[in-house]
């Protein structure tokens, strides 16, 4: 699917969670910021395999080989999901032909389908482009390619070179990408709903246990 200019789409539309992510990025000089632009159509959509789930897969070769006597099923299963996670993975290196992204690990993120927010090292302020590359947890991973625009800078640290908190808007996406990262935080937003659902139970049914 071709990627687009991410324009008129109102930030309320979509949810947000509070997450830590592996970012990478790079900020784009003003003086490439059209060609950078430009260039993202032509950009190689990065390998995914099929309807990745959060933290689970079931994913299964296409064409499976033929059974023996004694070959347990569920065994083979589970052999070539995992082959298949490999050559996603091997395909997933071999697509990273892009130099000078920033990488720090996991970033504590502020996320949602239109932009994230999350603190850089350095200087950076409202305007600036952003090359980014953003990995969510699920099996097998999903890699988010996207350029955004610093819509708020706010700085966090000491001097004037101190860490910044910036509020990224997602400026060119592909459509594709964005409904993947709408379906990771609806996930994630059902999971931090559960645990909290868990954990009020947990502390109810002490209470009820402290007053016998």
């Amino acid at each position: 699917m071709e990627p687009r200019r991410a324009e008129g789409r109102s930030e309320r539309s979509f949810s947000r969670i509070d997450d830590f992510l592996q970012v990478e990025y790079r900020i784009i000089e003003p003086a490439r910021r059209e060609q950078a632009l430009e260039s993202f159509a032509g950009r190689s959509a990065t390998p995914r395999a099929p309807e990745p789930a959060l933290f689970h897969t079931q994913a299964v070769a296409p064409q499976a080989p033929p059974l023996s006597p004694t070959t347990d099923p569920q065994i083979l299963q589970a052999l070539m999901a995992l082959d298949r996670k490999l050559d996603h993975l091997l395909a997933l290196l071999q697509a990273d032909s892009r130099s000078g992204l920033t990488s720090g690990g996991l970033r504590q993120v502020n996320i949602s389908g239109s932009g994230l927010r999350f603190l850089i090292e350095g200087t950076v302020g409202r305007g600036d482009l952003f090359d980014l590359r953003i990995t969510l947890p699920t099996l097998p991973a999903t890699v988010i390619e996207a350029l955004g625009e610093v819509v708020q800078a706010v700085r966090r640290g000491e001097g004037p070179r101190g860490p910044h908190e910036a509020g990224i808007r997602f400026v060119a996406i592909r459509e594709e990408d964005r409904e993947s990262l709408v379906r990771y935080v609806f996930q994630r937003q059902r999971q931090l709903l559960r645990t909290k659902g868990i954990a009020r139970l947990g502390m109810a049914s002490s209470s009820s246990e402290g007053r016998r």
